[in-house]
């Protein structure tokens, strides 16, 4: 199955594409939606299968952006070509870009019941449903009887509640923190004249250690501007425009310190937590991005201790704080070991092993077995030879001369079928 990425920010809500998507797509594909890190991006993103580009061509993940992705997705799926005219919907993005359509759409509609099509939605209707809900409250109240039944005759159609209903769901989800961090810096960058640096400065806006000073601090001496720096952030504390959630900024010594509306900030956070429950703090910072976390991974020649369940733990961790970030994962927990010591166990069980204690206590036997043959191994090389050559008829799958060994193993492997079902738990 094909997989995609929608990036978006919350300043160019794809409705259309991801309209588009769920009209043509069926179960053809799986397609993930989340926010880019740039709120305030003005196109959409789509990561496409970048595990299947990577296998095939080593190349790095293939993106489309903007009105492209209409484009793509109706090229993708063929089997509803017809939704997708290349001229057609290319004069219409023109039109769209250019902001004269309205009385395009009332001259249409004034005789069907669709843009291109008296009974058929297609890509030109989501372009101008999209071009519509996204206009201000304001301009919206303007539209006439017309535009508005049209509105809602795009709206009841399913696949497009679908993807009103997801896309909203992912805007609920949005990290204030970061929406208010990006505020500050695109406005900082905008002051400072240095656009190319919104990136640079989200990446550095932090806590500062003393929270007297401030809730958030931008260092901005890490840009090396040549300036007096105290004096020019003081200019910037004093130009910097305050927002409903960012109360007040203050220089200090090359910093910037911000301070937040902590109540209203506590409101949204609680509100998210009671709404999305499980699926608070979730974001798309890993979409595209692939993940392989190797737990434990014990060796079943050697007892567990609480090392391996640490570790196994840990991985746990690790993968689900991934999946939460986007990311795709593959968890591996080798439960088994495949070597020399395997040869090196059946040599010494044929010179110490017992058949009783390896029925009473297979690992604890087969260990101390292991414990006094490494012991002989040291003062006798020989017996590395012996096993590396007990291990090659392993591999040969040649077992006949050896039956009470790999008896031995085999029983050690089924005693231990319980506790390894612990250790893939984590790792599915």
């Amino acid at each position: 199955m094909s997989k995609y990425y929608l990036l978006f920010s919350p300043n160019c809500i794809p409705w259309a594409e991801t309209a588009l998507y769920y009209s043509l797509a069926g179960l053809k594909a799986d397609i993930k939606l989340g926010l880019d890190w740039d709120y305030k991006s003005t196109s959409s993103k789509l990561i496409i299968n970048p595990l299947q580009q990577l296998k095939a061509t080593r190349e790095k993940r293939a993106i489309v952006q903007g009105k492209s992705i209409l484009r793509y997705f109706s090229r993708a799926f063929k089997a509803n070509h017809e939704l997708y005219d290349s001229m057609l919907v290319d004069s219409w993005i023109d039109d769209f870009n250019s902001e004269i359509i309205i009385g395009k759409f009332e001259d249409k509609l004034q005789k069907s019941k669709y843009l291109l099509d008296q009974t058929c939605l297609s890509v030109v209707d989501l372009m101008a449903w999209d071009y519509l809900i996204s206009k201000s409250n304001t301009e919206k109240e303007n539209y006439s009887t017309i535009i508005k039944e049209y509105i809602q005759r795009i709206e009841g159609i399913e696949a497009v509640k679908k993807a009103r209903t997801l896309l909203e769901k992912v805007l609920r989800g949005m990290d204030m923190m970061h929406a208010i961090k990006f505020d500050i810096v695109d406005q900082i960058a905008k002051m400072i004249k240095k656009d190319d640096q919104t990136e640079f400065l989200f990446k550095i806006i932090e806590e500062p250690r003393d929270k007297s000073r401030g809730d958030l601090s931008l260092p901005l001496m890490r840009l090396r501007l040549n300036v007096n720096l105290n004096e020019y952030v003081k200019e910037l504390a004093q130009k910097f425009k305050v927002s409903e959630y960012v109360t007040e900024a203050v220089a200090e010594n090359g910093f910037l310190h911000f301070k937040l509306d902590k109540i209203k900030l506590h409101k949204i956070v609680l509100r998210q937590i009671h709404e999305l429950d499980k699926k608070f703090g979730h974001n798309a910072y890993g979409f595209g991005k692939f993940a392989v976390v190797e737990f434990s991974s014990p060796n079943i020649a050697k007892p567990f201790h609480a090392g391996h369940l640490r570790s196994t733990i840990i991985g746990n961790f690790v993968t689900h704080v991934l999946q939460a970030s986007g990311w795709d994962t593959l968890s591996i927990n080798y439960l088994g070991d495949w070597g020399k010591q395997y040869g090196l166990l059946a040599v010494g069980y044929e010179k110490y092993g017992s058949d009783q204690e390896l029925e009473n206590d297979a690992i604890r036997h087969l260990f101390d077995v292991y414990v006094k043959i490494n012991a002989d191994a040291t003062e006798n090389p020989e017996i590395h030879d012996q096993a590396r050559a007990y291990f090659k008829r392993m591999e040969d799958g040649n077992f006949s001369h050896h039956k009470t060994a790999s008896e031995a193993s085999c029983s050690s492997g089924r005693r231990r079928q319980g506790f390894f079902s612990f250790f893939s738990f984590f790792s599915k």
